[in-house]
């Protein structure tokens, strides 16, 4: 369970960077294109580290290491 957690923790912490994203998009009138690389941006950086966290989960869970040591939210 306790990788269960962890797991869940970081995609949260990534879905309110997205909720962030859309809260400022949605209180603009009119899109320009700086919002538009804006969000690709942070788009990008989410599915980077979401990239970063399945790789380390998998290396760690190899090496008998938990997901929630991994990132540092074991109790």
């Amino acid at each position: 369970m306790e990788t269960k957690e962890a797991l869940i923790v970081a995609v949260r912490s990534q879905r309110d960077l997205l909720n962030g994203l859309v809260e400022q998009l949605e209180m603009k009138e009119v899109l320009t294109m700086e919002d538009y690389s804006y969000c690709e941006s942070c788009a990008g950086e989410v599915a980077q580290k979401m990239k970063e966290i399945r790789r380390a989960a998998l290396d760690k869970m190899i090496q008998g290491v938990s997901l929630a040591k991994i990132l540092g939210v074991a109790r």
